[in-house]
């Protein structure tokens, strides 16, 4: 047995490999799920990043343990190597996997749209035979009189039991318990895949689910999916058989398949020569009956799976091509700006800062101020409907923290309707639980959500690598652009002390956190204290802005522009020139503006934008006094 199969079973206990590489093994957290378990539910993949995953969602907290310490112990077996080995998913493989992870156990998809045996039958379009023979002949119509299908037992396979429809129809019972949803080539022998002309339908079924919950299942394909259904068959035993007319591609199958095993659907049927249950034969002391019919289908024109479950635009969705004539001459408006200077709605924002830096105090006051209009750390907001998604701090304590600040700000009168969802406990990976959040959203008018923490949306997925956090910000992108609204995160940085680098590169993981906001603010520690912070706002659809400090005093950051910004919190680092150096320089003259930064520039061999910075922070400040386009140091400043 390899290495990592050792330490994924000294993790997990016994593993039933299926492969090489993976293998159905025991929940570690099983004893969290809220549905029965299967077998199959959980399995462990060893290659790429190594994996833990569960079609359940209640023990996503268990799985992120084992998940970490079966990296840990794979990584250090690596021969070699300094991580483990990254397979790269082509993009259907992606999907799939996508489509695996949203679909959860089901519910949150199937409990919304119940369709129960007793409504499907009452809902069938076509009236229904009273007699068992009645029903094989109406099934039979949905074959045309030349097509070759099979009707048989589980074990026939002879020529006998392949005819033509027109041959079937002139028995008038049904012979045999089983058919498919195929069309067999003439000649056809045996019945296997090799055989097939045509699938011409697909029959779902579940042997988990009882009758009223696969009812929704059917419910969900041919509304969301819009396939086009003909038939619901009754099995005489505990399930039911739907009829739907088969997927346009192999693909969709695929990404149906991925999407409804996880909720309990069979994958054999979507076999093109499996069995069938056959309306009208006899099961027993039963006979199987067609409990749904539609010769012509209700459904439409079937909707790619990915494209119908938000995760990927439909092809007639995507933007044209533009001339550049046509560019230039259409009438493109600019959004609405929410905070001046720096935020438009429908674009991304992203506070970041060192671990315990008040950054979830300092997004609870952008919210507010968002709502009422006010300034957030001396930038303008414009009134906004906002959406507060609370992932970690319990409820009663996010209430004290909501009232403190609106307090502090002077408007607790003004923020009756502002919304707060509070959902710890429930955080999951971002691709789950985004078909959720956009279903309490839709139509709400919100134009910004807060999303908080984001490292409490990552799943599985690794923030060092550029592929998952570029995948997940993607979820992020979505949001904002399908309902134009802000989405306002934040991150936190690497362990250590950040101010060597450049404040794009501070955060831990990946680089995309930084490079995909179109606004980044940069919390770093100020030489001054602990509650004393450099703010750095670099900006994509905005002209630049001077850095500040804001300083923390319970509940709220407050600026101070008296205090230098360029002096990080670092040991043993060159100070740039210091606040009293500036003044004292300065001496008594007046200066104009382009003058005294040309002196600066060439006695303290600093950048014009550094000596234009120090003038406007400390006229700001009051330290530099301007009269009539001139610039005098306040004496008292001294």
């Amino acid at each position: 047995m390899s290495d990592a199969r050792q330490a994924a079973e000294k993790i997990l206990g016994p593993i039933d490999w299926q492969g090489d590489t993976h293998g159905l093994c025991r929940c570690p957290g099983e004893h969290l799920h809220n549905n029965a378990t299967r077998p199959q539910d959980t399995t462990v993949f060893i290659d790429g990043l190594p994996n833990v995953f569960c079609f359940h969602q209640s023990c996503s907290t268990a799985r992120w343990e084992a998940n970490r310490e079966l990296r840990r112990q794979i990584s250090d077996k690596s021969a070699g190597l300094s991580g483990p080995v990254r397979i790269q998913r082509d993009p259907e493989a992606e999907m799939l996997s996508r489509l695996n992870t949203i679909a959860g156990d089901g519910g949150q998809w199937l409990d919304p749209i119940p369709w129960t045996a007793s409504e499907i039958y009452d809902s069938s379009p076509t009236p229904l035979p009273d007699s068992p023979d009645g029903d094989y002949a109406l099934f039979l119509s949905l074959f045309r009189p030349d097509d070759t299908i099979w009707i048989g037992d589980i074990t026939d396979s002879s020529p006998a039991h392949f005819r033509k429809q027109s041959a079937w129809s002139q028995l008038s019972s049904a012979p045999h318990p089983f058919t498919t949803g195929a069309v067999f080539k003439p000649e056809a022998e045996a019945r296997k895949n090799e055989m097939v002309l045509a699938r011409k339908y697909l029959v779902v079924e579940s042997d988990v689910l009882d009758k009223d919950k696969v009812g929704s299942v059917f419910r969900l394909m041919r509304e969301r999916f819009r396939m086009r259904l003909h038939a619901i068959v009754d099995t005489g035993g505990k399930s039911l058989h739907a009829w739907f007319e088969a997927p346009h591609t192999p693909l969709w199958e695929k990404q149906l398949l991925a999407f409804l095993v996880p909720m309990g659907i069979d994958k054999a049927t979507f076999r093109a020569s499996q069995p069938v249950r056959l309306p009208g034969a006899a099961r027993g002391d039963k006979h199987q009956r067609l409990l749904w019919f539609s010769p012509e289908g209700v459904g439409g024109q079937m909707v790619e799976p990915a494209v119908a479950l938000g995760l990927k635009p439909a092809p007639q969705d995507w933007p044209p091509i533009k001339s550049y004539d046509l560019l230039m001459s259409e009438s493109i408006a600019e959004p609405k700006v929410i905070i001046d200077g720096a935020l438009h709605q429908g674009c991304k924002l992203l506070l970041g800062g060192s671990s315990k830096a008040y950054k979830s105090w300092g997004l609870i006051d952008l919210a507010v101020s968002l709502h009422t209009g006010s300034e957030w750390w001396g930038l303008k907001c414009h009134p906004s409907r906002v959406l507060f998604v609370n992932f970690e701090i319990q409820e009663w304590s996010f209430r004290n923290r909501l009232m403190d600040v609106a307090r502090a700000k002077n408007v607790a009168d003004r923020i009756g309707d502002l919304a707060v969802w509070t959902l710890r406990g429930y955080a999951a990976d971002l691709t789950v639980i985004r078909p959720i959040i956009e279903k309490h959203i839709d139509g709400k008018g919100y134009q910004a959500i807060i999303l908080d923490p984001n490292y409490m949306l990552m799943g599985d997925r690794d923030e060092n690598n550029a592929g998952d956090m570029g995948g997940l910000m993607n979820e992020f992108e979505h949001l904002a652009v399908r309902h134009n609204l802000s989405v306002i995160l934040s991150h936190h940085f690497a362990k250590g002390n950040a101010s060597g680098k450049e404040s794009i590169d501070r955060f831990s993981g990946s680089g995309v956190f930084a490079r995909n906001p179109d606004s980044l603010v940069v919390l770093t520690a100020h030489e001054e204290d602990e509650r004393t912070f450099s703010c750095d706002i670099t900006l994509r659809n905005f002209p630049p802005m001077d850095s500040f400090v804001v300083q923390w005093g319970y509940p709220l950051f407050r600026v101070n522009h008296a205090l230098n910004p360029d002096k990080l919190k670092r040991p043993g680092a060159h100070k740039a020139i210091d606040d009293d150096t500036f003044l004292t320089d300065m001496g008594s003259k007046a200066w104009q503006a382009g003058d005294l930064v040309r002196f600066f520039v060439k006695t303290h061999k600093i950048s014009e934008r550094t000596a234009y910075r120090y003038l406007n922070r400390l006229t700001k400040a009051g330290k530099i006094l301007e009269e009539s386009g001139l610039y005098r140091s306040e004496p008292s400043s001294f």
